[in-house]
């Protein structure tokens, strides 16, 4: 059984009655997969990094999908984002792999980029203020 969260609390707060449910009833532990994580937030403390949410549910980390704009760009094409070379569908496989049982090392993409190009050009923040603060 897969529990998918993505790392915020009212994600993290579900997953936790689900997986209480989950015991109670089929007396089964899912294994956990952390969506839409964004290594920038996470650097920068904004955002749970996959081991917090895994650790706070108490769960086995199965894969970690990070956010990753290919996959809304395939989606407004009407496509699906499996079929481009991107880092979600990466980390399907990787997933899925591990899910066969096959040993595949767990990237946790917290990590600063390896790429030369995204490594010396790092993407800035947006600041993000609400709008009754003006």
């Amino acid at each position: 059984m897969l529990l998918i969260v993505t790392p915020d609390d009212v994600s993290i707060r579900s997953a936790e009655r689900a997986v209480q449910v989950m015991e109670t009833k089929q007396n089964i532990r899912p294994r956990l997969i952390v969506n839409r994580l964004d290594p920038m937030f996470v650097r920068s403390g904004e955002m749970l990094s996959a081991a917090t949410v895994a650790q706070i549910l108490d769960l086995e980390l199965l894969g970690v999908i990070p956010e990753d704009p290919v996959v809304y760009r395939s989606i407004l094409k009407h496509r699906l984002f499996i079929r481009y070379d991107c880092e979600a569908r990466n980390a399907l496989i990787r997933i899925a792999m591990r899910f066969q049982g096959k040993q595949i090392p767990l990237r946790t993409f917290t990590e600063p980029c390896r790429r030369l190009f995204r490594r010396s050009v790092p993407k800035a923040l947006k600041e993000v203020t609400a709008i009754d603060d003006h």
